[in-house]
């Protein structure tokens, strides 16, 4: 017997309530942590001080929170919103719990476009570059994120129809060719960029509000776009034959769906590069938790996407202080295991 979403039966702005106090309760309390620690009174009277226009930046803990610590994790806590989102989405389409950015080439595709572009003829240090640049980045990362969807979907497509088991296993195939060339391209052309070894395993260092801004105008409207679309996806539930008979353009939808969620995740990856399993971890236990309507889902664990990279990236930049892990390793720790739980669960069904 399927068990019951621990939380189907409280209202939902209860449940929204509760993620949004723990969002700001993980945005905080990372923002605490570090080699200088700033309470959070002392992160409040910054923030009022900034709003106030009070000559804040010469103080050394104003630079350290407004210019550091503040833009983290806001660039962790989007990107962990957009590739949950992004996560569910897939899953929803392609009916599979496995589908993820990541797992079907859209992240190691925008990784092999943005490395092809720095390859091409960049020529200043990756940590220093400006906003005309992180666009250009962001269209790089776009076009091989897209590449290796069309790719996949060729590949799985049998005329007119696709194949969307066929999708995901394409993907996984194409995901591992762009890791292939995206590694040789920095061994052989790249190794002068010593950002792009952290950056290409997923890491929110140098991060700015820039990026904070990127992310913003990227996942916020993709969010509210998946959430208008809900009902759609609900009826993906009942079957593709089903839903197009209840008047769901289901071809229309899987064209949008793709489309909005390779530029959704070539945006965290182009600010953060590969950070792989959030897709897979966070809408599996959002919908544990709250269950499968869209309504509840889609916001739900875009929230939880947020605080579990958060906290995700908390715990790599302090668990071997003063060095700092990659965050898209410690989430392949958690994920990989994670993944095979899944594919199990899934089988077993």
């Amino acid at each position: 017997m399927k068990a019951r979403p621990l939380l189907e039966s409280i209202p939902f702005g209860w449940i929204l309530l509760g993620l949004g106090l723990g969002s700001g309760i993980a945005l905080v309390l990372a923002a605490a942590i570090g080699a200088v620690p700033l309470s959070p009174r002392r992160q409040l009277e910054l923030l009022w001080g900034l709003l106030r226009g009070l000559p804040l930046w010469e103080q050394p803990e104003a630079q350290l929170y407004l210019s550091l610590r503040l833009p983290r994790v806001l660039t962790a806590y989007l990107v962990g919103m957009s590739l949950a989102c992004v996560g569910t989405l897939f899953q929803s389409l392609l009916r599979n719990p496995l589908a993820e950015p990541f797992i079907l080439g859209v992240s190691p595709g925008a990784s092999l476009g943005v490395t092809v572009a720095l390859a091409l003829g960049a020529g200043v240090p990756f940590q220093a570059l400006g906003w005309g640049v992180l666009g250009s980045r962001t269209a790089a990362a776009f076009l091989g994120g897209l590449s290796a969807v069309l790719v996949a979907y060729l590949l799985a497509s049998r005329g007119r129809h696709l194949n969307l088991t066929d999708v995901l296993l394409a993907g996984i195939a194409v995901g591992a060719l762009a890791t292939a060339i995206t590694s040789y391209l920095w061994i052989r052309v790249l190794q002068e960029f010593r950002g792009l070894l952290y950056w290409l395993m997923g890491s929110f260092a140098g991060s700015s509000w820039r990026y904070v801004s990127l992310l913003a105008a990227t996942t916020l409207p993709v969010i509210l776009a998946a959430w208008r679309l809900a009902s759609a996806f609900d009826l993906l539930l009942l079957g593709e034959e089903h839903a197009a008979y209840l008047g769901l353009d289901v071809e229309r939808l899987k064209r949008a769906t793709i489309a909005v969620g390779t530029l959704a995740a070539a945006a965290t990856v182009a600010v953060s590069g590969v950070i792989g399993f959030v897709g897979i971890i966070v809408p599996h236990l959002a919908r544990r938790t709250v269950g499968p309507v869209h309504t509840r889902l889609i916001p739900s664990a875009s929230l939880l996407g947020g605080i579990f990279l958060v906290a995700c990236d908390l715990i790599a930049r302090t668990v071997a202080a003063p060095l700092e892990l990659p965050v898209g390793m410690l989430t392949a720790l958690v994920g990989a295991p994670f993944f095979l739980y899944v594919l199990r669960q899934s089988r077993a069904v």
